[in-house]
């Protein structure tokens, strides 16, 4: 039975779809069914200028897009028909799905356009393809996956390596392909009452979390199942980790426990030390105070020893400055012997001189006669006198000659306490700088015993701090076994929690 035109008409006037038709050839609204005049009521203020409810029969659909030229090429391939599309308006989405009418012999061809304000659907759509968690859908029929956001689509792209199938070919494709056994995968989704149901399973090296849930309409009845999903490899590896810390920790706990009971014994054995060492740090503080003491007296005695020496230096120096002058008178004596050598020698040659003239005075008296007899009685003395001063220059010369000799040894007796002189000078150098390092060193004796005294006080009243310290920690070694205690509890209660957060 075929419908009349106006029953045609009238019966899409009474549908709740909205539904609009336009010429192909013109592109101009050629009909508005009542229920699109109602949506567009609703939207008109985002609606082209001069363009309303009420005059948008006979509108070009052109006014409707920036590029119309794109649309009226699509519109012109038959091979685009049936066209799905979804626009925003403003701030509104549309739905569109657009049908080709071919026409008869005489009728052109005609677009029918079905469209609904899909807003709500779309930003839902659109806030679960964006979300941060990974969610899928299902059939539950047929287990074909019908949805997969975005973010499933990311993430299956990370472990694409384990998947038996590309991630962007899993839209459409059956859960069987990631079981081995399917048969228990289908009766768990067959029925609704199953479900929330929660699962963990590896692919791989990879730890998925599976949270699946029911989707039913308003009436309860079953739509398909969802499941939201995650990559939980890391919180296992971090949950095994810790499994293995709490394990250590209790382990520990108990080392510590025991540790902290030979703890309290090693403080008994403290105590009774330190009491000890105490006393002996008083008796050291004593005997270090009496060498301070020493050492002070030490350091006068090194420097009176040091004037001492000093002055027997200033001698030693008077000494050898007396023999360099006595040196000096005993080379101007033998000079002085030396010249009266010479003396004694010119005198002697005046004698021999005289004595010659005696022997011719004698000679020229004989010959003279009575008449030279006083010249030779003259002579005869003057010869005598000539012997008697030859003998004397001879005494003189034997004198002189042993005194040369005691110059000469004089000489060699000077120059040898001269150099044994010299020689305690040196001596008295180096005792001099020995004594004076010597007092340096007696002066850091004696400032380190004094240091090492109030040091040794120090170690006295820190040994004393170690007496209450150790009392201290006898006290915290009881906290420590009661930590300890506490310790093994928590490490036993975080086992549990652990194995439960695993499983």
């Amino acid at each position: 039975m075929r419908l009349k035109s106006s029953t045609f008409r009238y019966a899409l006037d009474q549908m709740p779809i909205n539904v609009m038709i336009c010429d192909a050839k013109t592109f101009r609204v050629t009909y508005v069914n009542q229920s699109s005049k109602t949506t567009l009521r609703k939207i008109e203020k985002l609606l082209p200028k001069g363009v309303t409810a009420d005059n948008i029969l006979g509108q070009c659909i052109d006014v409707f897009h920036k590029s119309p030229e794109r649309q009226r090429r699509l519109l012109g391939n038959k091979a685009n028909f049936p066209h799905h599309a979804t626009i925003r308006l403003g701030k509104e989405f549309l739905d569109l799905n657009v049908m080709r009418i071919p026409g008869g012999l005489l009728k052109r061809s005609r677009y029918m356009l079905t469209w609904s304000v899909s807003t709500k659907m779309e930003q839902l759509t659109r806030m679960v393809n964006k979300m941060p968690i990974n969610v899928m859908m299902c059939d539950p029929e047929t287990l074909e996956i019908s949805f997969l956001n975005e973010t499933s689509l990311k993430t299956l792209r990370t472990i694409e390596h384990l998947l038996p199938v590309k991630a962007d070919e899993i839209l459409g494709s059956c859960i069987d392909i990631f079981h081995k056994v399917p048969s228990h995968q289908r009766k768990l989704l067959a029925d609704p009452s199953n479900l929330p149901h929660r699962a963990k399973i590896q692919v791989g090296p990879e730890w998925l979390e599976l949270n699946v849930a029911a989707i039913v309409d308003d009436n309860g009845g079953y739509i398909g199942a969802m499941v939201s999903w995650s990559v939980i490899t890391k919180q296992v590896e971090v949950a095994n980790a810790v499994r293995k810390i709490a394990s250590a920790v209790a382990s520990a706990s108990s080392r510590l426990n025991v540790n902290a009971q030979k703890t309290g014994e090693a403080v008994g054995i403290l105590n009774n030390k330190s009491a000890s060492v105490s006393e002996s740090s008083t008796q050291a503080s004593d005997n270090v105070h009496s060498v301070a003491i020493a050492a002070e007296q030490l350091s006068a005695s090194v420097k009176e020893i040091a004037m001492s020496v000093g002055r027997s230096k200033a001698a030693v120096g008077d000494v050898a400055e007396k023999v360099d002058a006595a040196d000096r008178d005993t080379r101007k004596l033998g000079a002085a012997s030396q010249s009266m050598t010479n003396i004694v020698e010119m005198i002697q040659e005046i004698a021999g001189k005289i004595n010659l003239l005696a022997l011719n005075a004698s000679v020229e008296s004989a010959r003279a006669g009575e008449a030279g007899k006083g010249f030779a009685v003259v002579a005869s003395e003057i010869k005598a006198l000539a012997n008697q001063t030859t003998l004397a220059t001879e005494d003189i010369s034997k004198e002189i000659e042993n005194m040369q000799g005691l110059s000469r040894n004089v000489g060699k007796s000077l120059t040898s306490i001269k150099s044994s002189v010299d020689l305690v000078g040196e001596y008295f150098t180096s005792v001099a700088s020995s004594v004076e390092e010597q007092s340096v060193v007696t002066r850091d004796i004696s400032s380190n015993m004094h240091n090492a005294s109030s040091r040794v006080g120090s170690i006295n009243d820190s040994f004393k701090e170690v007496t209450y310290a150790a009392r201290d920690l006898e006290a915290g070694t009881d906290q420590v076994r009661k930590a300890s205690r506490t310790l093994s509890e928590q490490s036993e209660r975080l086992n549990a929690e652990i194995e439960s957060l695993l499983n």
